[in-house]
């Protein structure tokens, strides 16, 4: 607006944006916490259980969930375009496909799976700030099975913050 008035903007009056267009990867000797995630991630996963690497029922506090995070981290450093493939990469990353019918023979198997569909989808938000609408869905699928199989409040106040979400789309 100061442009088209005649006179130059006032640069202190603008934001720094670096933060949001920032990548942000996990680092081993800070662990995980609000300071090193995407300022988007703490804008709706205000819990603390999102930033444990150790409690059970949050996104990478089990095994399956922390391995996710790594191999996550390391696919969307490998190629910026990769964001765009995610569905892709989960898709490689589950053992078999989660959509069989759960008994209890393959329970553990099937909660292996689920957690690391839902790391992966909370790994792209937390390094990126965003999620795209298919990742989204799986991701809410994912946690919404592993909350009938579990019955965890955590899941459940996952399920309600990412709903609140707005995810991306391809074609926007």
């Amino acid at each position: 607006r100061q442009y088209y008035e005649g006179s130059l903007p006032d640069l202190n009056q603008w934001e720094n944006i670096t933060k949001y267009v920032k990548q942000y990867y996990y680092n081993s000797e800070i662990g995980l916490n609000k300071d090193i995630v995407h300022p988007s991630f703490n804008d709706y996963f205000k819990a603390d259980f999102y930033y444990s690497t150790s409690e059970y029922y949050s996104p990478f506090g089990n095994d399956p969930g922390f391995d996710a995070l790594m191999s996550t981290e390391r696919f969307l450093k490998d190629d910026d375009s990769n964001n765009f493939y995610l569905i892709n990469f989960i898709e490689e990353m589950i053992i078999e496909d989660h959509h069989f019918k759960v008994t209890d023979e393959n329970k553990h198997l099937a909660v292996h799976n689920l957690q690391t569909i839902i790391a992966i989808g909370f790994a792209n938000l937390k390094v990126n700030g965003f999620i795209m609408e298919d990742v989204k869905e799986k991701t809410l699928e994912s946690l919404q099975l592993l909350n009938t199989l579990l019955n965890q409040e955590n899941y459940q106040i996952m399920i309600s913050d990412l709903t609140k979400v707005e995810a991306e789309t391809y074609g926007s």
